[in-house]
């Protein structure tokens, strides 16, 4: 797998993830767009392409890699956004 389709399998897993779920739990819609916008500003997407890369090394289908690379940016983009809060 590349590294262009290991992003671009991220990048959807995500949309689809926020499109499915922001009905049920974000109910406040400045809530879904701060959301949208930290997870969705053009970053690199490191953590995820090297869950892939690991994926791929133990000869995983990358559908069962996606969700927990996905899982490691969601927290990735927590700690940028926590660590920008005032104490």
């Amino acid at each position: 797998m590349t590294l262009d389709l290991a992003k671009a399998s991220v990048e959807d897993y995500i949309k689809n993830y926020m499109s499915e779920n922001s009905n049920e739990v974000l109910d406040v819609k400045k809530l879904s767009e701060s959301m949208e916008y930290s997870l969705f500003n053009g970053g690199k997407r490191f953590r995820p392409l090297l869950c892939c890369a690991v994926g791929e090394a133990l000869e995983l289908p990358i559908e069962q890699v996606i969700p927990f690379a996905t899982a490691i940016e969601f927290i990735h983009t927590y700690s940028l956004i926590h660590d920008d809060l005032p104490c």
